[in-house]
């Protein structure tokens, strides 16, 4: 077997001693992205660390961070590290009738987008920026059930846009109904109250089509009041065998005159006399989202105010369309009707109130 000896040794120390030539300086340049001339000392590519994946503080309704497609731009050189962020829902598996949750989780290493804009189905999702990434509120609405198309929209700069799509699925559900037999006069409304009808839809439709660019709540929803539920959200109503409307709130049993209070911190957007909830306060929540109290005896705020959670709005009463007192407290997003309940579901981001206790744990028949 030949052997090596000292000379040869030296030599091939030497060898690789020896200067690149031209060709073997170009990839060290390209490497260094030209922070150093290519003539002189090049200095070694320096690592770039990868985004680290968003975390997933709910397994069974996260996914990985999704596949983005960057419009192009005429960046040099390009914009890493970016997107994509994070997506999770709440609930896991919404059903028609409720309001969603959407975050959009930002990874550490990720770049903030200026705005976030969003569409499930044919309905819009706006978005806040919270701690943490992004928030918005979209609407499944009653028929919904199926799998619309979550379409989310980045913008990162003037010129630059990131798009996203997934698969959303909405479970259907089978609403209670009841069946009433009654003179043709309480099944439908008079002639002369139609005008009043119309003109009342008009004004709380003006409202609600407006969504606010903030989140305002603090602190996760609450009850506005508590008592038995006597009609729950959905429920469909037979009027001598023909379906003549379903309910778009929650009926909460009380006596004339019992205090009713702001379930989540919100500004007053509407107050008004209407012929079926007769007095009624809306609050405006930001994002399109917004809680109705009607049939109040009294009304103990004016528009425009900041309420907080808690704050009293009102007395509970019987006026408008109604067979008694109680409280019909309303959900609305994006003009939609959803169960209000649905609101302890959205796993919003708020400030903790210090008492370890959720909503969630006093919510009659919420599943």
């Amino acid at each position: 077997m030949p052997t090596t000896t000292s000379d040869e040794t030296a030599a091939a120390r030497a060898r690789r001693a020896r200067p690149l030539g031209p060709a073997g300086r170009i990839l060290p340049c390209v490497l260094g992205l030209l922070v150093a001339a290519c003539g002189g000392t090049t200095p070694p590519p320096q690592p770039v660390a990868a985004p680290r994946a968003p975390e997933r503080t709910h397994a069974d309704t996260s996914r990985a961070a999704p596949s983005v497609q960057l419009e192009p731009v005429d960046v040099s050189p390009p914009l890493l590290p970016w997107l994509p962020l994070g997506v999770r829902w709440d609930p896991g598996t919404p059903r028609e009738g409720e309001a969603i949750g959407i975050h959009l989780l930002q990874p550490a290493a990720g770049r903030h987008p200026l705005s976030v804009e969003g569409r499930l189905g044919k309905w819009p999702v706006h978005f806040a920026p919270v701690p943490g990434g992004w928030f918005g509120v979209a609407p499944a609405p009653i028929g919904s059930a199926g799998e619309p198309e979550l379409v989310l929209r980045y913008r990162l700069s003037a010129d630059s846009v990131a798009t996203d799509s997934m698969t959303f699925r909405i479970a259907s559900y089978d609403f209670p109904f009841t069946r009433l037999r009654v003179a043709p006069r309480f099944a439908s409304p008079p002639r002369s109250a139609l005008a009043k009808i119309a003109a009342d839809r008009e004004t709380v439709r003006s409202v609600l089509d407006r969504a606010t660019d903030a989140w305002l709540p603090r602190h996760p929803f609450a009850w506005p009041r508590h008592g038995k539920i006597t009609s729950p959200f959905g429920q469909r109503r037979i009027f001598n065998g023909e379906l003549k409307s379903r309910h778009t709130g929650v009926d909460i049993r009380g006596h004339t005159g019992e205090p009713v209070r702001a379930a989540a911190r919100g500004r007053v957007a509407l107050i008004g006399h209407f012929y079926y909830t007769g007095n009624a306060v809306y609050l405006d929540h930001g994002l399109g989202v917004y809680t109705s109290y009607d049939h109040l005896s009294r009304v103990d705020v004016h528009e425009g105010e900041l309420v907080e959670r808690g704050q009293l709005i009102g007395k509970v009463g019987a006026t408008g369309r109604v067979t008694g007192p109680h409280l019909h407290w309303g959900l609305h997003v994006d003009g939609v009707p959803l169960d209000a309940r649905s609101l302890f579901q959205l796993g919003a981001p708020a400030e903790s109130d210090g008492s370890g206790a959720s909503a969630r744990d006093s919510v009659p028949g919420l599943r």
